[in-house]
């Protein structure tokens, strides 16, 4: 049983005006998940409204819009050449716009992280002049059928949303969760809880509003239902079959694990204690068993030498779409990991990490590391090899490693196929 084919998908003639922080991608990670719901319609049925400095690829979509925090300081400091922020993209255009990640590297001390900063941020956002007579002009031009919001912790995108609901009032409207950011946490910060309160009033009123109401998870699904009182249905990745059946193994002496995904949420501390796991097998058993790790994410040095145990683990950067398909087929085993700290649990604990979805495609042993309570482990709990627990990794993992690696994400597949039917009968129809 594989994935839906993109290409049987129901052809319509729907416009999807997407909204979202990241732009739509074939390579990062919400970017890519983004476009596998929309992938099977034609480029000029697709236009994007998206806040990250991440440069566009119009072979995805017909047109962006694009509000970056640069812009918005820009203005505050007096030094843009305009008063109004945002614009459209367009193709010709040369684009200078450094990308996200290589403003940010991965670590543990970005700006972004405090909670203050995220509330002075906002206050920016709010006291700058968005070019509401372009945006508006633009939004006219594409004339959406479909507004599909994906829903995140920043006020000012639901102000946004709600401003271009407005100019399309007759718009079927689809509000997708994709992380949690609404249920309590073990904050002590005044500006969290303030902050929280403000993206749950948002968050309840744009899924009371919507058409479509779309969670990542079935535990984001029940959760949700009682704090928002709004059922919804489930979806985290439409992406196509990565299984190539005619694929021949590049030559090596042992096994090769490949993890493909993002290093955040402290990811990369589970990934860095399977690297000494798996070197102490080695050792043990006489073994040349290798980890490549892949991630689009530009890490910090320290990070990147905290990932790579000389002999045993090496960091391969990112991956184009052909790129990720051929190291999962070219995967002995492929990894999956969570973090295993309190504050990182409390972020993930609804989510599915979009790598997954590709994963199960291919036909290959899946290696799942983090806490049994999250959502992506439990989606998985069926079809891999879970280990959850850091205590257990040495022994878990050497009882893996020394019996038969069957594979059968059937149900998976199938819980998957049905909810992209479910997703296209009530977004796309």
């Amino acid at each position: 049983m594989i994935l839906v084919d993109m290409c049987t998908r129901r052809e319509s003639n729907v416009r999807v005006l997407i909204i979202s922080n990241n732009v739509l991608s074939t390579q990062n990670n919400n970017g890519k998940t983004l476009f596998s719901f929309f992938r099977h319609l034609p480029r000029n049925r697709i236009a994007q409204i998206y806040f990250s400095p991440e440069k566009a690829d119009h072979r995805l979509a017909s047109s962006f819009f694009r509000i970056t925090d640069s812009e918005i300081l820009g203005i505050l400091s007096l030094r843009a050449k305009s008063r109004f922020a945002g614009g459209e993209l367009f193709e010709s255009e040369s684009d200078d716009a450094a990308e996200d990640r290589a403003i940010f590297p991965l670590n543990e001390l970005s700006l972004k992280n405090f909670d203050s900063i995220r509330l002075l941020r906002e206050l920016a956002w709010k006291f700058v002049h968005i070019d509401h007579d372009s945006l508006s002009a633009w939004v006219e031009r594409f004339a959406p059928t479909v507004i599909f919001f994906c829903a995140g912790d920043s006020v000012f995108a639901y102000r946004i949303y709600e401003a271009v609901c407005a100019m399309v009032p007759l718009a079927r409207k689809a509000v997708y969760v994709t992380d949690d950011y609404i249920l309590p946490r073990r904050k002590i910060s005044p500006f969290w809880w303030f902050r929280r309160r403000l993206v749950h009033s948002r968050l309840q009123a744009s899924a009371a509003r919507s058409d479509v109401f779309i969670t990542i998870s079935k535990e984001m699904r029940e959760e949700y239902r009682k704090i928002l009182g709004r059922d919804s249905i489930n979806l985290f990745n439409a992406a196509d079959s990565f299984l190539n059946r005619l694929h021949r193994k590049t030559p090596r002496k042992d096994l090769i694990f490949v993890y493909a995904g993002g290093l955040h949420f402290e990811r990369w501390k589970t990934l860095r204690a399977l690297a000494f796991s798996l070197r102490k097998f080695n050792e043990q058993h006489g073994r040349s068993i290798t980890l490549k790790i892949f991630s689009h994410q530009r890490v910090s040095e320290g990070i990147l030498n905290s990932i790579q145990i000389e002999g045993v683990s090496l960091f391969c950067g990112e991956l184009d779409a052909d790129g990720v398909r051929f190291q999962l087929n070219d995967a002995d085993v492929l990894v999956h990991v969570e973090s295993f700290n309190r504050k990182c649990i409390e972020s993930t604990q609804l989510s599915i990490s979009t790598k997954i979805a590709e994963y199960i495609t291919v036909d290959a042993p899946i290696l799942a590391i983090g806490p049994g309570t999250l959502s992506s482990m439990r989606f998985l709990s069926d079809g891999a090899f879970c280990i959850t627990s850091l205590g257990d990794l040495e022994h878990d993992l050497a009882s893996i490693l020394n019996r038969d690696l069957i594979v059968d994400f059937s149900l998976q597949i199938s819980e998957m196929n049905k909810n992209i039917k479910i997703f296209d009968d009530a977004v796309l129809s």
